[in-house]
């Protein structure tokens, strides 16, 4: 026999994450590419990775999506890393370089990733708190009796 209540509950998330973290991803492997193999003033493209980083965590964090910073180094990952192994061989020479970046991309990645994954996860979370006070209140589960619908 059916129960006689529905219970409905409310989307939470509000639009996708994907298109972000791979714009994302596309600048990290830019601005890491320059970075190693220090092409032009290195600090700017330093610095650029650390606002799109910030403008990812707050985008995710505004639109619910906190859950997305668990897998954003990996998919930021999945663009840099042959990107950073022919910068590395770019600044060191090929031999050298592969040996650098075989480096880079296995033990400095793990360092890279932890960062992005901090910042991503701090401003996320500030911008999802703050979206909680803009929004108004609304029930997350709505419970409709029998003669409902």
């Amino acid at each position: 026999m059916a129960s006689p209540i529905v219970i409905r509950l409310q989307k939470e998330t509000k639009g996708s994450a994907g298109l972000a973290l791979v714009a994302w991803s596309i600048v990290m492997a830019v601005c890491l590419f320059a970075y190693v193999s220090k092409l032009g003033n290195h600090m700017i493209f330093a610095w650029i990775g650390i606002i799109s980083t910030v403008l990812l965590g707050a985008h995710l964090g505004w639109y619910r999506r906190v859950g997305s910073v668990f897998v954003a180094p990996m998919v930021s990952w999945m663009f840099a890393w042959i990107p950073i192994w022919i910068a590395a061989m770019v600044r060191d020479g090929f031999f050298e370089g592969l040996f650098v970046g075989l480096f880079l991309i296995t033990f400095g990645w793990m360092v890279i990733g932890f960062l992005e994954f901090a910042v991503l996860f701090i401003f996320a979370a500030i911008f999802r708190f703050f979206a909680r006070l803009f929004r108004h209140a609304e029930p997350n589960v709505i419970i409709l009796g029998p003669d409902e619908r």
